[in-house]
């Protein structure tokens, strides 16, 4: 069963997300929890494909410039925390759940499996299904 896809507006991040990131960027004191809100609205906007980093800090209330330089800050860009997020993601529901690939790479915001199974084999060096396997 293929999970309902939603547009990036109509997926909520909740007041308390948004308040702590916008909080977290203006004092620069608690890098964590900046780097714990963004992968939560990574998360939710997943629901909707690929979150956009324009997507991400309108979400977080903040500039693209400055999410950028605080990712920077931490030695990772955008790009780098979204495919380590969803190859985490992928490894827990390849573990946890008897999901097909298809439906895990739906949910991780691919729109073809197989560009699922590619970057997964990039990741992890094996493709999905030998990665269950593996771990079964």
């Amino acid at each position: 069963m293929r999970p309902e896809r939603r547009s990036a507006k109509e997926i909520a991040i909740p007041a308390a997300d948004r308040s702590r990131a916008s909080r977290a960027s203006r004092d620069g004191k608690d890098e964590r929890r900046f780097h714990t809100t963004l992968q939560g609205v990574v998360r939710a906007l997943l629901l909707a494909g690929y979150p956009s980093v324009r997507l991400a800090a309108g979400r977080m209330q903040i500039p693209v410039r400055t999410l950028q330089r605080r990712l920077k800050e931490e030695g990772i860009t955008y790009r780098e925390l979204v495919e380590e997020f969803r190859f985490r993601e992928a490894c827990r529901r390849l573990n946890d759940t008897d999901d097909r690939v298809a439906t895990i790479a739906a949910a991780l915001g691919y729109k073809d499996p197989s560009h699922f199974s590619r970057a997964f084999r990039r990741w992890s060096g094996v493709r999905p299904s030998e990665y269950r396997r593996q771990r079964g």
